[in-house]
Parts: structure tokens; C-alpha cells; sequence
């Protein structure tokens, strides 16, 4: 039966492969298999053989895997050997590590039903060196590298030949770009993102109503809420228990809205929607628990809120 050898990788920007070819230059000394530049890529899940008629069902489950995840920044760290100086079996271009990309990896695993004890360790492979010796320190100075933004999965079928592997790519898979779901014991969780809090929430309110009603609805109804609370965090759970309740009673779903007014303690809006004969699933509450709001370090907003199923 025909197989394929595959893996999923996080790809690279060609000015980010520019820039390292150029600062690797002159170490190319180093008794190494150097790896092309045109196949650098952050390695999250190495899967092995794969019977070729099983690769159409692995590419709807790793699209549903990597809806079910945000896009994330890597900051760059370093160029190092790996593990270390002393047994160095690899050169590597390391980023620092990010909950993130551990919960990318254990959504990747999940959904391909693989096992993986890994450390989740975000990097490049550059080199794999022929020999496990060096004879002298080799320091590598601190190189400038932009931060990284993962907003897609590849799946890449790699062939191997007597000089280096060929990749082919199988199929592209974005992130989530509004907001994530994620199971949470026995509720459902939302991971949300925004450029400015208002944004943030906004994809907080359209995760909800996934939950609620999955079906286009043309708005006929629409409601004025005001809400004041002590900071961000409280005033979106708030702002999102207002609107589930107005949901219950009126036995609708409320899915669009428009602020009137938005401070990170006080919010004025109307909130637009439309009946419903049934919900898709019965959410009771918005909780506290784990719930969090941060501002990135690129600037943009995330947020995490639980549901009560």
C-alpha cells in the first residue's frame, strides 16, 4: 500500500531565510549536513508513514485542529548547538518557548492521534553535523531576527534522497483568526484576539454565539445594554453575561454590536439580533474561572473565557 513520509511545520518568511543563510556564511566550515534554506521550517509534529487514501480525512482534522488555535508571536532567542557544546548533534535557530505553541502541538497531537512526550521547543533546524565532536569552542554572536508570527500549519510529504530531503507541500491550515474554542473539563472555553479591546470584545461575543447557533441570522431585534466594572477582565465577562441572558429570556441570539462607548471599566452599546425556534447548544453561564484578559507584547489583546455547559 502507498505511503507518504509526512510531517507539520510552521513556515518561514523568505526574509527570515535570507537573513540566516547570510549569518551562517561563514561557519559553513563545520563538518555538517547543511539544510537548504528553501526547507527551513519549525518542526511540530513528525507523523511518519502515512497510507496515501488516509491524507484526505488527516487534512480535515488538522483543519479543525488549527481553527481551534490562535495565531501567536515567537520571539527569536538564538543561534545554538543542540543540545549542547559539549555533544553537539545539531545547529539550531532557536525562539523562545510560548503556551501557545504547546497548545498548537498538543491540539496537533490530538488530532492525529499520535503520542508525543517531547519538550515543545520552537526551532529551526540549520545543520545536523557528521560528527558529534569539535575540536574547538565555536561561539555564535547574537543575531537580530524579527519575531515570527504564526498565523498557519503545513502538511509536507518529504522524500529522502542521497543529498538532501524533497518536500512537497500537501496543504495549507490557518489558525483561528478571531477566536479559538478549547474543551475544558466538562464546559468549553474561548480563546479570543483583538487589535484594541473593543475588537477583543467583539471576537469574545462571536465565539459565544458559536457555541449558541451556528446558522446566519438576519438582525430584527436589537437591545441597549451599560455596564460599569471594576477592570477589563470583569467588564468583558460581564458584557458577555449580559448578552447570554438577553439570549435566554428573549429566546434569541444576539450576535452583532455597536459601542456607543468603551472605557476598560465602562461600556455603552447596542447589541443586534434575531429570534431563534431552538439553541445548538444549552450554555448556562459565563464564568470567572481562568478567565484573563492581556495586552501583547506586539499590542494586540487576547482573552480567555470558560462556559458553563
Amino acid at each position: 500500500m502507498e505511503t507518504k513520509r509526512l510531517f507539520i511545520a510552521i513556515p518561514l518568511p523568505e526574509v527570515m531565510k535570507e537573513t540566516l543563510v547570510r549569518y551562517l556564511e561563514p561557519y559553513k566550515k563545520i563538518p555538517a549536513r547543511w539544510v537548504e534554506a528553501k526547507n527551513y521550517h519549525i518542526t511540530c509534529l513528525f507523523l511518519g508513514d502515512i497510507e496515501v487514501e488516509r491524507i484526505d480525512a488527516l487534512k480535515e482534522r488538522l483543519q479543525q485542529a488549527c481553527r481551534r488555535c490562535l495565531p501567536f508571536t515567537l520571539a527569536f532567542d538564538r543561534v545554538c548547538f543542540f543540545p549542547d557544546m559539549r555533544r553537539p548533534h545539531m545547529i539550531w535557530a532557536s525562539f523562545e518557548k510560548h503556551a501557545a505553541f504547546s497548545e498548537l502541538l498538543l491540539s496537533l497531537v490530538v488530532a492525529c492521534e499520535k503520542e508525543n512526550d517531547k519538550e515543545a521547543l520552537p526551532h529551526v533546524t540549520l545543520a545536523r553535523l557528521a560528527h558529534y565532536h569539535l575540536r574547538e569552542s565555536i561561539p555564535f554572536p547574537p543575531l537580530a531576527l524579527p519575531p515570527l508570527e504564526v498565523s498557519e500549519c503545513e502538511l509536507i510529504a518529504s522524500t529522502l534522497t542521497d543529498k538532501s530531503p524533497i518536500y512537497t507541500l500537501l496543504g495549507h491550515f490557518p489558525l483561528g483568526q478571531k477566536f479559538a474554542l478549547f474543551d475544558h473539563i466538562a464546559d468549553v472555553g474561548v480563546r479570543a484576539r483583538g487589535s484594541n479591546p473593543e475588537e477583543l470584545f467583539e471576537s469574545a461575543l462571536s465565539g459565544m454565539v458559536s457555541l449558541l447557533f451556528s446558522s446566519p441570522l438576519s438582525f430584527t431585534i436589537e437591545q441597549k445594554i451599560e455596564l460599569r466594572a471594576t477592570d477589563l477582565n470583569a467588564l468583558l465577562i460581564d458584557f458577555l453575561s449580559q448578552i447570554l441572558t438577553a439570549c435566554h429570556i428573549q429566546k434569541a441570539v444576539f450576535c452583532g454590536v455597536k459601542f456607543h462607548k468603551f472605557s476598560d471599566t465602562e461600556l455603552v452599546a447596542t447589541i443586534f439580533g434575531a429570534p431563534v425556534d431552538h439553541f445548538d447548544r444549552d450554555v448556562k453561564a459565563v464564568t470567572y474561572h481562568e478567565a484573563r484578559v492581556e495586552k501583547t507584547e506586539t499590542g494586540t489583546y487576547e482573552a480567555r473565557i470558560i462556559f458553563d455547559i
